[in-house]
């Protein structure tokens, strides 16, 4: 039983940090263009 949630909780983490990478990829490359 507590197995599984651990198990859940990892997947959907998985997909949270991507989309937090993804968003501040997105950050750092509007500053670089800014900067240029």
């Amino acid at each position: 039983r507590g197995k599984f949630p651990l198990r859940f909780e990892s997947s959907t983490g998985a997909s949270q940090v991507r989309s937090l990478i993804e968003s501040v990829q997105n950050l750092e490359s509007s500053k670089v263009k800014k900067e240029v």
